[in-house]
C-alpha cells in the first residue's frame, strides 16, 4: 500500500499512544475500526470557509478510518460468528502506536443520495473537504491485521484512502449533522466522489 508523499517533514508527525484505535460497533451489520484525529504542530480549522458560492462548517468530530465500509461489514459478520475473534482483533489495534501525519493535500468531495423526507423521496446533497493523511507502517498494521482472519477473509481486507474530513456542507434537514462526511471507504468511492484537488489559496475563511 502506497501512502501519500506529504513533503514534510518528521517534526509534523502527530504519535498516539496505544489505546487510541477503537473499533466502532455500527447497528447489526457493520463496523469500523478508526482513530480521532489531534491538533499537532497544525490546528484544525475552527471558521467556516467559503468555496466558490459555497460556505462550508468546519467538521468537530474529526477521525480517519482505518477499516469501514463493505471490509466493515466483512469483519462484523465474523465477529458475530466468533466472539473470540472480535476480542483478539480489539486487543491488536489498541495495542498499536500510530503515528500519522497530515499531507497538506485538500480535495473537494461531492455525494447525493436519494432519502425518504416526509413520505416522499428527496435527494440529499453533500458536500466535504478532506485532507488525506499519511499513516507510519500502514502496510504493517494491516498485514498483522490479516493475520487475525481466515485466508479468502484476509485477501478481501481493503485498505480505505486514509482521509480526514475538515469542513462539511451544512444540510438542515440531517438530523445528526456531525455525519455529514463523504464516506470513501475505497479507491472506487475515492475515484466517484472526489470532485478536484484544490488549494489552500482556494478557501475564503468567513468573518465571525
Amino acid at each position: 500500500m502506497n501512502e501519500p508523499n506529504s513533503g514534510r517533514n518528521r517534526d509534523s508527525a502527530v504519535f498516539l499512544p496505544a489505546g487510541s484505535i477503537t473499533l466502532a460497533l455500527r447497528g447489526e451489520s457493520t463496523c469500523g475500526i478508526m482513530f480521532e484525529v489531534q491538533d499537532g504542530p497544525e490546528e484544525f480549522p475552527t471558521k467556516n470557509v467559503r468555496l466558490g458560492k459555497v460556505v462550508l462548517e468546519p467538521k468537530m468530530e474529526r477521525h480517519v478510518s482505518l477499516v469501514a465500509g463493505n471490509t466493515g461489514s466483512l469483519l462484523r459478520s465474523l465477529f458475530k460468528a466468533d466472539e473470540q475473534l472480535q476480542t483478539a482483533v480489539e486487543e491488536y489495534i489498541q495495542s498499536w502506536n500510530l503515528v500519522y501525519q497530515r499531507t497538506g493535500q485538500l480535495y473537494q468531495a461531492r455525494r447525493v443520495d436519494s432519502v425518504p423526507l416526509d413520505g416522499r423521496r428527496v435527494r440529499r446533497y453533500r458536500e466535504t473537504i478532506i485532507e488525506r493523511v499519511s499513516i507510519l507502517d500502514a502496510e504493517e498494521f494491516y498485514e498483522n491485521l490479516a493475520q487475525f482472519l481466515p485466508p479468502r477473509a484476509a485477501a478481501d481486507l481493503a485498505v480505505p484512502p486514509h482521509h480526514v474530513t475538515l469542513y462539511t456542507l451544512h444540510c438542515p434537514e440531517e438530523p445528526e449533522p456531525e455525519r455529514l462526511g463523504i464516506s470513501i471507504t475505497s479507491e472506487r468511492e475515492w475515484q466517484e466522489r472526489v470532485v478536484r484537488q484544490i488549494h489552500p489559496e482556494e478557501l475564503e475563511v468567513e468573518s465571525e
